[in-house]
């Protein structure tokens, strides 16, 4: 029998371990499966063939970096795209890398993104550029086929004619021998290629259209390889493999590009440049058509002379001459002209021998006086001639010039001696000159408002220059260039940065050589030394007549534009105080750990930390103690992780870390020590040493949340239970925790209900003098009945009410309801007295505040000394000069002021001097000590002694005994209330019980 049964067990032993056998071959087999990825032959950087026929790229060797963290055998075999597509569909192939789309999600399983792509257009440099894809019409755009850029094509833009092309490499290759003006290609490729040279001839437009995930993708129901695809990709990323190869593929014609980009940005400072070269030719254009006149000028000159030679009598004077020819007679004072002269003047007489004033006749009034002048001077002698400018009164009007001399053949018969001369029509010269003058006014203000300094230099070596503008001083910090010497002109070279010397001299000068534009950055140096960056734009010249070359150009000052562009990444990712991760960055990498949370089933952390009394050092030290303190701890903290552990800075002193693998609580105990332990040391500061605590809240995923926002709340309610339970611990968050939070929430959400429903209702507690017991007045108090809670405390929601931002429509009820009481009172005879009511630090940090209760006072017609403003001494923690400015703006237009829970708070008294209240009200923690304590005598006749002296009246609070009203009375108390003399009631109550009669008129409330 026991040889039978050891029989049975021996062949179920054998049978296990063949089956175990089996299993681990078949497991063996799995992994030394070959996997087949395809790919596109011509697709560089990302996957492509060499000269030799081998498949290279990125997505080649990251696949072979994924094969080797995830033990897999891949091959990789690259063909034309439609063919290893059609290859992929079949099943033939596993592995291809697509752009991800919704209908592609549906086809098949998708790794995580490996890049981000995006489609831009590509155009032949010979081609008209274009404003944006809009204006591309219905051109022709060559495309690769069966690709996602067909179909993105057709749906961004339908008007366009779409030729096809294999590859998106035969796309460039179109495009660069110019076969077809535009392209449609992926913008890494185009980058990548023109970047290597190969298609020098096409240009980025910088006006994408589109960009997509780029991922790995593997047949529907693979799940098993799309996970160990994800798990590889991970493991590349987290050992900084993959950031290696991105950089390696991508880095170089990224850069590239970002200097295009920045000259394609400088576009609209290129055509500023190109206005200034339009004006320069014209004003080139215009001085030589004034070279032209001054010679036509000059010639004229001679022809007088020619004429004063040669004219012996009148009868050369002729009515056919071009010129206008006079001859003035001092003897007779009468003008011979010609018809010329007398066309040109629009003279209505037909006489050729006139008087002065008929000549006169067709001279503006303004140039009467002047002209007179001109015939009345005898001109000396024959060499001198004198010019006469005159405006007519045609219209338009005509600028006529001028000129005489004395007649050679009279000029020895004194006093009777004539002159000669001629009359011009220089209107157009004179509107050109007008003109140059207002283009040369024109182009100084355009210059001078140019944001950068505008330059012309000579070809040379040194680049000497004979133009700079005032702008210049906006980069260098003076409007003129050093000088090398006394006897050398200004050069660039004096302010060009060393290094960048070569590469501006050589530009400028090839520049000028070519007659080419030029547009690149490069470094300056200012007059203190600190280098700056600029953006150099002009254009190079050859002048025809001396052969030598010349630049025109601008400075434009873009340090700030370089230096933001190299901190704006920075300060994307990092806290500018501390250098640690910044919120933004700490959702990213918190929703990372959460996918790889979720993915591989473990747990993870988030410990909120926030520094106690933080608060206190800023406003005691200074805020920038308070920023060293904070450099110092974060440097602290960050010692003490692990390299997968992120420390960030989320709040003023709020820190959190994200532990991406938790394998059980008490694993993250450890961490919690180290982090406590790195602030057990004091920090050292200029003002000595400082001992700091912190409050920790602990969140764990999935227990306390799924999402970022939900961890992150549940650690703070945490933390916030750290500092209730006296500050410097931690504390895993609870569901209970959780529960408070809710009741929290529920509060809020039911006291805006209330609010909108008006269920909050005021009570009145009475103030009695406390010599006569008489009233003195009344303070407002607000009560919440809810509907299903029932009675809640103003302890209770009052808090909730200021956090939620609830406290400005809560005072507005009070003082709107309780002065509309106020005046119902007064209307009906009764005289209640001073109505006092609370104010919030929140209520008085509203500008608002003020003006809305002066309306309501006048509204109600309600006297302002009838109204007081209680606040609490502790709103005068913060010493804010506004506030106290506010404060005594109430006093002085006649409103009360009190201060209450006086002694309770705010430690210092130096606010009392600049805060003029009118009454202090003694907290009831220390009237309910009277006759208990020594010290709480003490306290109140101190405070009392101090009051009187200030001539400020004192109401003690919390009077529930006969025994203390006694101890008032002989101290010397003003006023009192409390539940001994009467309990807060609603309005009806205390009419009944406190307003049948008016107060006597000899008592009043001075």
């Amino acid at each position: 029998m026991v040889s039978m049964k050891s029989g049975r067990y021996g062949r179920l032993w054998l049978l296990m371990l063949l089956w175990l056998w089996q299993c681990a071959q078949t497991a063996s087999a799995a992994s030394d499966q070959e996997l087949l990825a395809v790919g596109d032959a011509r697709f560089p950087p990302y996957e492509y063939l060499t000269q030799d026929g081998k498949p290279t790229g990125f997505n080649i060797d990251l696949l072979q970096a994924i094969a080797r963290e995830s033990k897999l055998n891949i091959r990789s075999r690259l063909g034309q795209w439609h063919q290893v597509l059609d290859e992929f569909n079949r099943g033939d192939a596993q592995i291809i890398a697509i752009y991800a789309s919704p209908e592609r999600r549906d086809k098949y399983l998708l790794s995580d993104p490996i890049a981000i792509t995006s489609y831009i257009l590509v155009r032949n440099v010979n081609s008209p550029s274009m404003q944006g894809p809009s204006s591309l019409g219905d051109r022709e755009v060559v495309v690769q086929a069966s690709s996602y850029g067909e179909s993105s094509l057709l749906q961004n833009l339908p008007h366009a004619q779409l030729i096809k092309a294999p590859s998106e490499w035969d796309v460039l290759r179109m495009v660069n021998e110019n076969r077809y003006a535009y392209g449609y290609v992926t913008f890494q490729t185009a980058g990548y290629m023109i970047h290597k040279g190969d298609f020098s001839n096409v240009v980025l437009t910088g006006s994408e259209i589109s960009s997509h995930p780029y991922v790995f993708a593997v047949a529907k129901g693979n799940t098993e390889l799309l996970n160990a695809i994800n798990n590889g990709l991970d493991k590349v990323k987290a050992s900084g493999e993959f950031d290696n190869l991105y950089n390696r593929w991508f880095r170089d014609f990224y850069e590239e590009n970002f200097q295009s980009i920045l000259a394609v940005l400088a576009a609209i400072l290129i055509a500023i440049l190109l206005m200034l070269l339009w004006v320069g030719l014209l004003r080139y254009q215009i001085a030589r058509v004034r070279s032209s006149l001054d010679r036509e000028y000059q010639t004229r000159i001679q022809v007088e002379k020619h004429l004063a030679r040669f004219a012996k009598t009148q009868q050369w004077i002729t009515n056919f001459s071009n010129v206008g020819i006079w001859v003035y007679d001092y003897r007779t004072e009468l003008l011979e002209i010609n018809g010329t002269l007398a066309d040109t003047l629009s003279l209505k007489t037909i006489a050729l021998r006139l008087q002065l004033d008929e000549v006169l006749e067709g001279i503006r009034d303004a140039d009467h006086a002047h002209l007179r002048r001109f015939f009345s001077i005898k001109i000396p002698n024959s060499k001198h001639i004198c010019e006469c400018l005159v405006i007519t009164n045609d219209v338009p009007e005509k600028t006529l010039l001028l000129r005489g001399r004395l007649d050679e053949q009279d000029e020895q018969q004194a006093p009777g001696s004539r002159a000669v001369g001629i009359l011009l029509d220089v209107t157009a010269t004179h509107t050109i000159q007008k003109q140059l003058q207002r283009s040369e006014r024109s182009m100084e203000v355009l210059v001078a408002n140019i944001p950068g300094a505008v330059f012309r230099v000579q070809a040379n070596q040194d680049l000497e220059v004979s133009f700079v503008s005032a702008g210049l001083k906006h980069i260098i910090g003076s409007e003129t260039l050093p000088k090398s010497s006394p006897v050398k002109q200004p050069n660039l070279k004096s302010i060009i940065h060393p290094a960048d010397w070569i590469l501006v001299r050589d530009t400028l000068c090839h520049a000028a050589d070519t007659n080419e534009s030029f547009s690149f950055s490069h470094r300056v140096t200012d007059l203190d030394g600190n280098v700056r960056w600029v953006l150099n734009q002009g254009q190079g010249m050859i002048d025809n007549e001396t052969g030598v070359g010349w630049i025109e150009g601008v400075f434009f000052d873009e340090t700030d534009q370089i230096l933001n562009a190299q901190r704006l990444d920075y300060l994307a990712h990092r806290d500018p105080l501390t250098g640690l991760a910044n919120r933004y960055t700490f959702q990213q990498r918190a929703e990372q750990a959460l996918q790889s949370a979720s993915r591989n089933q473990h747990h993870l952390a988030f410990i909120l930390m926030d520094l106690d009394n933080f608060k206190a050092i800023n406003d005691s030290l200074g805020h920038n103690v308070g920023d060293e303190v904070l450099m110092q701890i974060s440097t602290r903290l960050a010692d003490t992780l692990r390299a997968n552990e992120t420390l960030c800075r989320i709040g003023g002193d709020e820190f959190v870390v994200v532990v991406p693998q938790v394998f059980q609580t008490d694993h993250l105990l450890p961490l919690i020590r180290r982090l406590r332990e790195a602030l057990t040391t004091p920090v050292v500061l200029s003002t000595g040493p400082l001992s700091l605590t912190t409050s920790i809240g602990v969140s764990i995923y999935p227990e306390d949340g799924t999402q970022v926002q939900d961890l992150l709340k549940s650690a703070d309610t945490a933390l916030y239970e750290s500092k209730a339970s006296g500050k410097n611990t931690f504390t895993f968050f609870t569901s209970e925790m959780g529960r408070q939070t809710e009741y929290r929430f529920w509060i809020e959400t039911e006291l805006r209900r209330a609010l909108e429903q008006r269920q909050l209702h005021l009570v009145y507690q009475p103030q009695f003098r406390l010599d006569t017991l008489q009233l003195y007045g009344l303070e407002v108090l607000i009560r919440w009945n809810h509907p299903e809670a029932g009675f809640i405390s103003p302890a209770d929601f009052i808090p909730i009410a200021e956090s939620a931002g609830l406290i400005q429509s809560l005072g507005h009820y009070v003082q709107e309801t309780s002065l509309q009481q106020l005046h119902h009172w007064l209307d009906q005879g009764f005289e209640p007295g001073v109505l006092s009511i609370n104010a919030s630090v929140y209520e008085l940090g509203d500008a608002g505040y003020y003006s809305r209760l002066i309306k309501l006072l006048e509204h109600y017609a309600i006297a302002r000394e009838l109204v007081t403003i209680e606040v609490t001494e502790s709103i005068f923690i913060d010493d804010n000069p506004t506030l106290k400015a506010q404060l005594n703006s109430l006093v002085d237009q006649g409103i009360r002021l009190a201060i209450d829970d006086f002694g309770k708070g705010y430690s210092s008294l130096s606010y009392i001097k600049k805060i003029r209240a009118d009454l202090l009200k003694i907290d009831q923690s220390f009237v309910q000590e009277l006759g208990k304590t020594p010290e709480a005598d003490a306290l109140v006749m101190a405070m009392l002694s101090m009051a009187n002296a200030l001539d400020i009246r004192v109401l003690a609070e919390g009077c529930e005994d006969e025994r203390t009203l006694e101890i008032l009375k002989d101290y010397g108390c003003h006023l009192v209330q409390g539940y001994l003399l009467a309990h807060p009631m609603p309005a009806d109550q205390l009419q009944a019980r406190f307003l049948q009669a008016p107060l006597p008129e000899s008592d009043t409330l001075g």
